[in-house]
């Protein structure tokens, strides 16, 4: 043992500082780039998860249109409490949707849509919001604003804004900011949330000119009340049925929000369907934790995932360039391996010592790269906007997963390659000369068949070493594969946050009508221009096989333009399409009947498509309108969603119908939030390149290697006549070729591992098969010129050395 670590500590300190250096570094960057990957596998929606548990966040969300009872003398809460499966309730809290306005520097106020609830405590049993920034509430002045809407907005405590009500905007100070789990965040959602105190609520409320009623639901006449519908406006006297997500009561209208604990095991989803089925005439609307969760994650979700598999793909590199690193550096130390066998040093003894020397090193890269990758963990951001940045991200068993892994290949690689060199003759190994290459291998005795030989000894070098050449070769062909499925990560992604029809919502103008009849507002859709179609949604719960979704029923003058995968949209009786999260879920298949309750009503409906749609994880079920009202004969539309036509801008679209329908009507256009296109960019381009450092890397050792074998070859055809920069050239030459077959082997399989795992990932979050976007054909050239560049120079720098030495150094035992 004692030999053992002797020469292991004399292998270490008979390197040279730059080999050590580079030696460690690969290793270290290899250590990098897997634990990234193994980061982003591990964090995905840990950040959100974490935080939903510290605020015991709500499983379901109840808001009700006003403060009224349920059955009997029970108030709602009671009613809601006393439910099956419900564990705790907060609230009747009382909420309002209504306008942040921010003024800037200028005194110009920008205005958003937002959501503001009454709480003067935050110490709740469910759903207590934690405080970010600042503090709580102190009084009727001031407010507490969602974390994400206030770092988006870049509002401090401290600041001024206003919430506007019918009296016109009421200011307030913003006394803190505080994470809240209720919905997704800002402008993701496109609405800020806050929070004020009860008496602050009143104050919005009031109208100049006297107090306010608390809620002009609970003032109308009894037959009326709780209805949702405006007499006046809707002769017919139709009234709105329930929804999943209801649409918005008037900015002037308070109603009360329940925030409900359902107990371990019982789904939150049920519960949900449970109170739209006995409330219903009540509720405004529900959302359930699983569903706030999939918005809070939708293209965290995307990125996140794919960048998971990609760190899958990325450990598979990690394994065939360690291996070919390890390999090239025991050719390289062959002679003094044979020296010590020499002198009695016993093969396993010698194995033992080159295995410590190489696991020391590699127990020194794990530690660096787990020390980066966790300083960089925070910048992949794959938790929600509201949980902020992460701090460093640094556990024992990363860095134990990562050690494993990596020691695992050096240990493999070392011992695979000191049996082979223990194998080998002493005696030639310790020639004066260096080793004679191999000329009889497959490779070699191809490249004796090209005419001009000497032009291309180069690669009769790489030929001599098959075994070598072909693992160069393989962390090159992974380096390329690496960057394709890159590439294509990056568009995809890219694409997703650009054009948000790509993952399921094709609008541009939304219309959510509260107590605006519906023909009062299709009348103004059909007379306002710039509309180039519109279609009008609403919403109930259904189930099928014991499971709860989403139940969308579609209509008005078009379809949506979602991306279908197979089949087509309803557009006969009895024909629903479904996303594919929810088709997949419930085992279903296009073409196929089956029996589906509907807000309580068993039919029969047929599957003639599934569609694309990130929202609830793809679990949508999509029907006509017509369909629904033969069920319910109560459903009329909630929202409309429009596009605009070409050169038409959708704020043109907006304000007009703001001019139509007036300030009853809530109105948003689609503003697709890019952000994080820095982060994907950012995270991508740093895991290809990694896999194209460690590639090159690799590459200069081995031809360092091959050059240092083939000496002899070099000086006799420099004494030829072969000038240095010739020499240079049939380095470069060979590193070219063993480039071009990477690139040729590379591009389509790199394309079919992206295919593979883009699709595995789409369907994890709902999105379907065929979802991942393949690169341009302008990155792929670029691809593969730059990588025939980078690896013609690389050989070019491998030769340079010998090329210049004097002949003599080179034939001196001539």
């Amino acid at each position: 043992m004692r030999t053992v670590f002797m020469l292991a500590f004399a292998g270490l300190r008979g390197r040279g500082r730059v080999g050590l250096a580079v030696t460690v570094g690969m290793l270290a960057l290899s250590a990098i780039g897997l634990s990234t990957g193994l980061a982003v596998s591990s964090e995905g929606g840990g950040a959100v998860d974490r935080l939903a548990a510290r605020t015991n966040v709500a499983d379901v969300v109840v808001r009700a249109k006003a403060p009224a009872t349920g059955t009997g003398d029970h108030d709602l809460g009671d009613a809601l409490a006393a439910m099956s499966g419900v564990r705790a309730v907060t609230g009747p809290l009382r909420d309002l949707e209504t306008t942040l306005v921010v003024r800037g520097p200028d005194g110009a106020g920008k205005e958003y849509s937002g959501q503001v609830t009454a709480l003067d405590d935050p110490d709740v049993t469910v759903n207590h919001p934690l405080l970010v920034a600042g503090r709580w509430l102190r009084g009727p002045d001031e407010i507490v604003l969602e974390r994400s809407a206030a770092e988006e907005l870049g509002l401090r405590p401290g600041d001024k804004v206003a919430l506007r009500g019918p009296g016109g905007d009421v200011t307030f100070t913003l006394a803190g900011t505080a994470n809240e789990l209720t919905d997704c965040g800002f402008p993701q959602c496109d609405e800020a949330r806050m929070f004020v105190a009860d008496a602050g609520l009143s104050r919005i409320g009031q109208p100049a000119g006297g107090p306010r009623r608390t809620s002009q639901i609970a003032d109308l006449p009894d037959p009326l009340r709780g209805s949702g519908r405006d007499p006046a406006a809707d002769p017919a006297g139709t009234p709105d049925g329930e929804a999943s997500r209801g649409p918005r009561a008037p900015a002037e209208t308070v109603g009360v929000t329940y925030w409900l604990d359902v107990a371990d095991g019982v789904s939150s989803e049920a519960v949900a369907s449970a109170v739209v089925r006995s409330f219903g005439d009540q509720v405004r609307g529900t959302n359930t934790w699983p569903d706030t969760r999939g918005d809070l994650l939708n293209v965290g979700q995307i990125f996140g995932k794919l960048v998971s598999a990609f760190g899958a793909f990325l450990l598979v590199a990690v394994a065939v360039i360690v291996a070919g690193s390890m390999t090239s550096r025991m050719v390289a130390r062959r002679r003094e391996m044979a020296l010590l066998g020499a002198v009695g040093v016993r093969p396993a003894q010698l194995t033992a010592a080159l295995l410590a020397e190489h696991l020391t090193l590699g127990v020194v890269a794990a530690l660096l790269g787990w020390l980066v990758a966790g300083a960089l963990a925070p910048s992949l951001d794959l938790g929600a906007t509201v949980t902020g940045p992460q701090g460093p991200h640094w556990t024992a068993g990363g860095l134990l997963l990562t050690g494993a892994i990596l020691l695992g290949l050096l240990t493999l690689a070392t011992v695979v390659g000191a049996v082979r060199a223990g194998r080998a003759s002493i005696v030639d190994t310790l020639r004066d000369a260096p080793a004679a290459a191999r000329r009889g291998g497959p490779l070699a005795r191809l490249t004796a068949l090209v005419p001009g030989r000497l032009g291309l000894l180069g690669v009769g070098r790489l030929a001599a070493r098959p075994g070598r050449a072909t693992l160069t070769g393989l962390t090159m062909l992974v380096a390329v594969m690496g960057a394709v499925v890159a590439g294509g990560f990056m568009v995809t992604v890219t694409e997703a946050l650009e054009r948000p029809s790509f993952t399921g919502d094709p609008w541009q103008v939304f219309a959510g009508r509260g107590d605006v009849a519906p023909a009062t507002v299709e009348a103004a859709l059909h007379q306002t221009p710039g509309i180039g179609g519109w279609w009008s949604e609403t919403e109930r719960r259904g189930s099928y096989d014991g499971q709860t979704f989403r139940v969308r029923a579609l209509g008005g003058d078009t379809l949506p333009a979602y991306s279908v995968g197979t089949g087509r949209l309803p557009t006969a009786p009895g024909e629903v399409a479904v996303g594919y999260g929810l088709l997949d879920q419930l085992g279903l298949r296009v073409g196929q009947t089956a029996t589906v309750e509907i807000a309580g009503v068993a039919r029969d409906v047929r599957v003639v498509g599934w569609y694309r749609t990130s929202e609830d994880t793809g679990r949508v079920f999509a029907m006509r309108l017509a369909d629904l009202r033969a069920i319910d004969p109560t459903a009329v539309p909630d929202q409309y969603r429009m596009t605009v036509t070409p050169g038409t801008s959708p704020d043109t679209v907006q304000s007009a119908l703001a001019t139509r329908l007036g300030e009853g009507v809530e109105l948003k256009t689609h503003s697709p939030d890019v952000g994080g296109r820095t982060v994907i960019e950012t995270v991508t381009t740093l895991i290809a390149g990694v896999l194209v450092l460690i590639a090159l890397a690799n590459m200069l050792h081995a031809l360092l290697a091959s050059n240092r074998e083939s000496a002899r070859d070099i000086g006799v055809v420099g004494a030829l006549g072969c000038t240095p920069r010739q020499l240079i050239g049939q380095s470069a030459l060979a590193a070219a070729v063993l480039a071009g077959l990477a690139v040729v082997i590379g591009l389509p399989l790199g394309l079919l591992v992206f295919r593979i795992q883009s699709d595995a990932v789409a369907r994890d979050i709902g999105l379907g098969p065929g979802f991942g976007l393949t690169p341009s054909a302008t990155f792929l050239v670029a691809l593969v010129a730059g990588t025939l560049a980078l690896g013609a120079a690389t050989g070019a720098a491998a030769a340079r050395g010998l090329a210049r030495r004097p002949l003599g150094d080179l034939l001196r035992w001539e």
